[in-house]
């Protein structure tokens, strides 16, 4: 809510002036600054998070990736199967992990109200030990989400999981994929939710606009305060 307060200037105009946005919450998508987690793996073809701009080795299977962003928040969510697309060098958009449930936990600015959570995943109905997961599980401060056990598509197609309705509160969600078969490929995760707190007192040019109101405002009194005075003084002059 937007409270205004109308206030007399000292020459009796009246000048607008925001006080504050307190207490508004703007339902957007929301992208983490930040993600933590185990760095993917492979044989002979690697599955890493090559895109990873934190700390932590993204050429070493499963070190340790924290304070950056990279793969699973570029954007990029890939309509083919991981082996389709993803490359030897593990540059490819999906990161995949091998006898393992990740854990990752991602970041926010400030404190945030999650409401949906999404989670795009390859599959190909265990071809290659790849499965969607068996169970996504989510935390946020003192709230927990399971999902059960997840349907597995009949196509082998990449699939993805949004989980609503969550109404979570917090700085940190961790996100944890509990696989299915022996790997388990994600490729994007997104949020949906509210920013939490006090918002931003209007621009400058807005304050400006309200100060241009108070102006034209004090203008029209001073006007009509003149105007009997230069009328009396008119009729002085005819007297005499």
């Amino acid at each position: 809510m937007v409270f205004i307060k109308l206030v007399k200037n000292s020459i009796g105009g009246a000048v607008l002036i925001s006080l504050a946005t307190i207490g508004t919450a703007n339902a957007l998508q929301i992208t983490p600054i930040s993600y933590d987690m185990e760095n993917g793996g492979g044989g002979f073809a690697k599955y890493w998070d090559k895109k990873y701009n934190g700390t932590g080795n993204t050429s070493l299977d499963y070190a340790l990736l924290s304070g950056g962003v990279g793969d699973l928040t570029d954007g990029i969510i890939p309509t083919q199967r991981w082996i389709d697309v993803e490359v030897a060098d593990g540059t490819g958009p999906y990161v995949g992990w091998e006898n393992r449930n990740p854990v990752i936990t991602f970041n926010f600015a400030d404190t945030v109200r999650i409401n949906s959570v999404t989670v795009h995943v390859s599959d190909s109905n265990g071809l290659g030990g790849v499965s969607v997961p068996q169970s996504i599980l989510l935390s946020m401060g003192s709230s927990n989400y399971d999902s059960g056990t997840l349907t597995d598509p009949p196509s082998a197609a990449p699939t993805s999981y949004t989980f609503s309705g969550l109404n979570f509160s917090g700085s940190s969600l961790q996100l944890t994929l509990n696989r299915r078969t022996a790997w388990v490929f994600a490729s994007e995760v997104t949020f949906d939710g509210e920013l939490l707190g006090v918002q931003p007192v209007p621009e400058p040019t807005s304050t400006l606009g309200f100060l241009a109101l108070g102006t034209l405002g004090a203008a029209s009194t001073l006007k009509r305060k003149l105007k009997p005075s230069q009328s009396i003084e008119k009729e002085t002059t005819k007297v005499g």
